[in-house]
């Protein structure tokens, strides 16, 4: 441009808000009525300060924060109308529209391109979010899954009158050990149990502070007033608790099931007052 086009603030200012108030009541966009004024006032303000400057930076910054404050594209481009009427239509001169078209034509350009630039980061944000909440879901489902699938592989089953089954299979950490415990307690109360026959059928090794924390599941069975019984040691499963140096003294190991139901039945036909076998 040869020379700064001469902005009067005071005559753009109410066509631009009429501009903003007309089509956001046209397109029923979601731009709140009361930032209109703040809008259409930095939009002035900067077109004033490109004429004055031409500074594209400040112009896109201008975009920017419109864009923050609800401006859509759309509307923007109805302030740009605006703009062209209120100042290029009945100029004095040829040359002097084309100034002014000119240097709306490079404002708007300028602001689109910092409308752009916000809400290109609002949709990476937006992703962001969405990916966020979407790899919380994950993780919640994955932990619900899991705890459903180590509630299923810890069945207790009422196998006869007072008398509980729990067959565990697979490997056994603290976490589970620590549900084995919960749910085998919870049990024994609900059924008023008195033998709890834990099957180790299934299970292919064990640890030092495991075996403890299932020692300490059958002790505090016992004071429930529930003896729990081991059953289906396998070979190596034995030579482990004997080489990890576990004290099994207060908890009986039987070789199956059947033997510790046929134990069951020893006990309480020596206590006529206990309950058969059923």
């Amino acid at each position: 441009m040869s020379q700064p086009v001469e902005i009067q603030k005071d005559e753009l200012t109410g066509p631009v808000l009429e501009a903003l108030r007309t089509h956001a009541m046209q397109n029923r966009n979601t731009l709140s009525p009361q930032r209109l004024p703040d809008i259409a006032d930095r939009l002035v303000d900067g077109l004033t300060r490109y004429a004055a400057r031409a500074d594209t930076r400040a112009a896109a910054e201008v975009g920017r924060q419109c864009s923050v404050a609800g401006l859509p594209l759309r509307s923007f481009l109805a302030v740009k109308r605006a703009l062209v009427q209120a100042l290029c239509v009945g100029g004095e001169t040829r040359e002097d529209v084309t100034e002014r078209a000119l240097l709306i034509a490079d404002f708007a350009d300028a602001v689109i391109l910092g409308i752009r630039r916000s809400e290109l980061q609002e949709v990476e944000l937006q992703r962001d979010t969405l990916e966020h909440a979407m790899q919380e879901a994950a993780k919640r489902e994955h932990e619900n899954l899991r705890r459903i699938i180590r509630e299923l592989s810890t069945p207790v089953v009422p196998l006869a009158s007072r008398v509980l089954l729990l067959p565990l299979v697979g490997s056994i950490d603290l976490e589970r050990s620590s549900l084995i415990m919960e749910r085998l307690l919870e049990a024994v109360v609900a059924h008023r149990a008195d033998t709890v026959l834990m099957d180790l059928t299934g299970v292919p090794s064990i640890d030092a502070e495991v075996a403890v924390r299932m020692l300490a599941v059958a002790r505090s069975a016992r004071l429930l007033g529930a003896q729990v019984i081991l059953v289906g040691l396998s070979p190596e499963l034995a030579r482990s608790l004997v080489s990890l140096d576990v004290d099994t003294d207060a908890v009986l190991m039987l070789a199956t099931v059947q033997r510790g139901l046929e134990h069951v039945a020893r006990t309480r036909a020596k206590h006529p007052g206990s309950p058969r076998l059923r």
